[in-house]
């Protein structure tokens, strides 16, 4: 799968190396990634049709949805979905990758997935434990 390199040159530029720490360090954790892009991610995404492709491809529990549901609007809710996703996996994040484009939401993995799916979808880890 092609994807359209968009603005995000700060992620591009750092997505393998890490981003800076407060102790100097490259380190680009899951939940680093997530906490960076909440802001951008709950304005893009929407969760008609969300929920029921994360529980089919077993990313998301009844119980984690109805959790997530009960966060209140729309934006509150990718939230807690953004949160829940910071806990997961690298495979995890390949499934909910696949879970947005299944929901007409390709625009989000190419603005902020772009290459890390790619990589990841090969069985490259880019993460740091």
């Amino acid at each position: 799968m092609a994807f359209n390199v968009k603005a995000l040159t700060f992620y591009s530029t750092y997505m393998m190396e890490g981003l800076p720490t407060k102790e100097g360090t490259r380190n680009l954790t899951i939940p680093k990634f997530f906490d960076l892009y909440t802001d951008g991610l709950t304005s893009k995404i929407i969760t008609t049709g969300l929920y029921s492709s994360m529980r089919s491809k077993g990313i998301l529990t009844q119980r984690c949805q109805q959790r997530c549901q009960q966060a209140g609007g729309e934006y509150d809710q990718v939230e807690e979905i953004l949160v829940l996703m910071s806990r997961k996996s690298e495979d995890d994040i390949v499934k909910f990758c696949k879970c947005l484009i299944d929901t007409n939401q390709t625009h989000v993995v190419n603005d902020y997935f772009t290459g890390y799916y790619d990589k990841i979808a090969s069985g490259i880890s880019v993460f740091q434990a």
